[in-house]
């Protein structure tokens, strides 16, 4: 795909296309990366840094913790072992590492500590936005 002329959006998207496809396999090097994306490794550097602030390799990087807490908030149903290798982790100690550089806290801590407030957000969210559409619906019917 050949992704020289295109917006930065169409880029971004892209690229988290590419990623994502590859995340059981672990290919993220920049290499790889910019010659899927038809881009020499720096003129694809340049233009996600413009976008996004981050390298290539850091804006990857976020994506992996990203799915790792999406994984990891639906505990216990992924092992950690699970996680680390559907987001292309060599082994869990790799994900370890990297997921408390990133966040402060690890995968376990991470698992035990969100899953139940991201329910409990969650709910409360659905709950009050509920509450807004009866509200406004009523006060229309007036």
């Amino acid at each position: 795909m050949s992704i020289k002329n295109v917006g930065n959006k169409d880029l971004i998207k892209s690229l988290i296309s590419l990623v994502y496809s590859q995340l059981p396999n672990g290919r993220f090097d920049i290499a790889f990366v910019s010659d899927k994306l038809s881009l020499s490794p720096s003129q694809l550097n340049r233009r996600v840094k413009g976008i996004t602030g981050m390298t290539v390799t850091a804006f990857i990087m976020k994506l992996r913790i990203n799915e790792a807490k999406k994984l990891l908030a639906k505990s216990p149903k992924y092992s950690i072992s699970d996680v680390a290798f559907s987001c292309g982790f060599a082994d869990p100690s790799h994900l370890a590492k990297t997921f408390k550089k990133h966040t402060g806290m690890t995968p376990t801590e991470y698992a035990h500590n969100t899953s139940k407030d991201d329910e409990d957000f969650e709910s409360f969210i659905r709950t009050e936005i509920k509450k807004a559409s009866n509200k406004r619906r009523n006060e229309s019917l007036k």
